[in-house]
């Protein structure tokens, strides 16, 4: 009896989830363009930071007092804009010379449904925040107990240094807390583990685990790349909260079958950092 109440339990739980958040990347994002986009994607980061560092090397005060922004325009922005562009003239069998209103149509789908569920589900966010901030310090707590090590230098390069040109400072806010949420959630939680998940499945990848257990290592790998980026290699307790986070944004996409979930929870965390650090 006590097992049947639980299992009626879980199943609503479940179904609160999945119905909290809404899933238009389903219709904006189908399955079958994935690879395409996740290809796009990794194209347009590894040339990003190509041009990026040739742009840094030519030594010009000005080109290193935006290259930060320039690195993102390049790595993040441009690539995700052509991606979304490129999947809606697809979808739609429209001609190329509709891809910029393509690039439109996505990012107001997108803001439409992303502001929706913010007001919709502002106070569950900001408990799923509070969770993801108590995830993240108990994961660095426990591995400062087994590594212990200074101050990450990688750190301290993402304190934001304010200036008096005011368009710079709105690009260097807007973008880490608006764009790259949106930008690492597709290519994280979406994109690559999913990709990982159907190798894993593949029929010739000798692999005898539960879908479940496919699933957890196409996490774990798609969190341990995502704290690679992040400035996290070499400072092992730095490393083990960026896998935290990851892990935890991957549960909230599992969970509400969701991009709107893991994209706005990560979207309140950028903003608390940057709200702490100034």
């Amino acid at each position: 009896m006590l097992k049947e109440k639980r299992k009626k339990h879980n199943g609503i739980l479940r179904k609160k989830w999945r119905n909290n958040f809404t899933k238009f990347h389903e219709t904006t994002l189908p399955s079958h363009w994935e690879n395409r986009l996740f290809l796009i994607l990794v194209l347009g980061y590894i040339i990003g930071e190509f041009i990026s560092i040739k742009i840094a090397s030519l030594n010009y005060d000005w080109i290193i007092d935006w290259i930060e922004e320039i690195a993102f325009a390049l790595t993040e922005i441009i690539p995700l804009a052509i991606g979304l562009g490129y999947i809606y003239i697809k979808r739609e069998n429209l001609h190329i010379k509709s891809f910029i209103q393509g690039i439109g149509v996505q990012i107001k789908r997108w803001i439409k449904f992303i502001f929706h569920d913010f007001i919709k589900h502002i106070f569950f966010l900001i408990v799923l925040l509070l969770m993801l901030f108590v995830f993240m310090i108990l994961s660095r707590s426990i591995a400062e107990i087994f590594f212990t090590q200074g101050v990450s230098q990688g750190s301290s390069g993402n304190t934001i240094a304010w200036k008096n040109d005011i368009l710079r400072n709105m690009f260097t806010v807007v973008c880490p807390i608006i764009i790259a949420p949106v930008f690492e959630e597709i290519f994280f939680r979406k994109l690559l583990t999913d990709g990982l998940t159907r190798f894993f499945n593949n029929k010739h990848f000798e692999w005898h685990g539960t879908e479940k257990i496919r699933y957890i290592a196409s996490s774990l790998i798609s969190a341990f790349l995502f704290a690679s980026v992040h400035d996290g290699i070499g400072d092992v307790p730095l490393v083990a909260s960026y896998i935290a986070c990851a892990l935890f944004l991957q549960y909230i996409h599992y969970r509400s079958q969701s991009l709107t979930a893991p994209i706005l929870v990560h979207m309140l965390f950028n903003l608390t950092t940057f709200l702490l650090i100034i």
